[in-house]
């Protein structure tokens, strides 16, 4: 059984390998309400997209 709380960090993984600047972007401002939780999506996403 896949836990759920792996999924997320395997999409937002995955946004960033495949340099889906859009669908990042849409994360994001979804993560308006959650301003701790865009900065880390953020700087994840980020260091992936300088990294790959």
């Amino acid at each position: 059984m896949v836990s759920t709380r792996v999924i997320p960090n395997f999409v937002t993984a995955w946004c960033a390998v495949r340099g889906d600047r859009d669908t990042i972007e849409r994360h994001l401002t979804l993560l308006n309400q959650h301003p701790e939780w865009k900065k880390i999506y953020a700087l994840i996403s980020e260091d992936i997209l300088r990294n790959k």
